[in-house]
């Protein structure tokens, strides 16, 4: 028998998860799938690049949907140098360097190519994680 969380049930859910404890955001070039770490993704390589700690406020119900938004803004770059694959997807794992679990993805709205000296900015609340 299956069952579903009810709307506390997925804040509690989405509490534990995004903000018990430190997470890290980073930029792939590459699709990044529900089974990946970040050993399986394409991150990105530039000499200027790493990844940021990011933070939660505090999760919402949104149209049926536990909801929860970052409260920090994070800043990618500036580059050393132009980019050749787009920037396509961005993720959140449990380590700064090296190799991670991947506990949530998305695809960006739009892919960015940066050039050298431009930089990415996922600024506060743009980053919306929900769960039904």
């Amino acid at each position: 028998m299956a069952g579903q969380l009810g709307d506390y049930g997925e804040v509690i859910a989405l509490n534990s998860v995004f903000r018990d404890g430190t997470l890290y955001i980073g930029l792939s070039t590459s699709i990044v799938g529900d089974e990946d770490t970040t050993d399986d993704i394409n991150e990105v390589t530039d000499s200027s690049y790493s990844r940021k700690e990011i933070s939660f406020d505090v999760p919402f119900q949104e149209d049926g949907k536990g909801t929860i938004l970052n409260d920090i803004s994070a800043n990618f770059g500036p580059w050393d140098s132009n980019q050749v694959d787009p920037v396509t997807h961005a993720f959140i794992t449990n380590s700064l360097t090296g190799t991670g679990d991947i506990v949530a993805y998305t695809e960006l709205s739009s892919s960015k190519t940066p050039e050298a000296d431009e930089i990415i900015i996922l600024r506060d609340e743009d980053l919306k994680i929900q769960m039904n």
